[in-house]
């Protein structure tokens, strides 16, 4: 009995082995696709920009005079000494105004940078002392070419004032129109 029971246990391993290893199963196999979408884009738009309305410039070879626009539209002039001279006789100054579009809740870095100061293409005024409001959260300076930090919302504001400072020279400033610019750069 030892005996069969040896042989039937050796062919039972032997056709076990034979059947495991000469068949194989059916197996089918499918790829499937792994998708993301990434949108990182920020999208800015201007809705009004910085604005002094018209105002007299009067210079001074060695005196200047302002005229500053702050982020809530307010306009205000000062002069070192006369004849230096500048005020209001019209139009609407506004700060300038750029709405930013990006995620929620995410940090976004503003830079303000390449300033261009106005000029008619003769005289041309000194700009300076930025202001920024962001939100309504209040104005703050800033300093052009230093990100300023904020969390995003739904649609931000981001409110721009300055000053334009007349230039120290013999001759009068010019009449006419007066034009500059500057970037910001949003990122995250």
């Amino acid at each position: 009995m030892k005996l069969l029971n040896l042989k039937t246990l050796a062919l039972a391993t032997a056709m076990t082995t034979m059947f495991l290893s000469g068949t194989s199963m059916a197996q089918n196999v499918t790829t499937v696709p792994v998708n993301a979408t990434v949108q990182n884009a920020i999208t800015l738009a201007v809705i009004n920009p910085l604005n002094f309305g018209t105002i007299v410039a009067i210079n001074d070879s060695t005196e200047t005079a302002t005229a500053s626009v702050a982020t809530t539209d307010a306009i205000t002039f000062t002069r070192t000494n006369a004849p230096a001279f500048s005020q209001a006789v019209g139009g609407t100054p506004s700060a300038g105004e750029v709405t930013l579009d990006g995620v929620v809740g995410a940090t976004i870095n503003v830079t303000l940078n390449n300033i261009v100061a106005p000029t008619d293409g003769t005289d041309t005024f000194t700009i300076g002392t930025w202001l920024y409001d962001v939100n309504g959260a209040g104005s703050t300076s800033i300093t052009p070419g230093t990100p300023i930090t904020y969390t995003a919302t739904a649609l931000d504001t981001f409110l721009v004032g300055a000053t334009i400072t007349t230039p120290a020279q013999a001759g009068l400033i010019g009449d006419g129109a007066y034009v500059g610019s500057f970037d910001l750069v949003a990122s995250y």
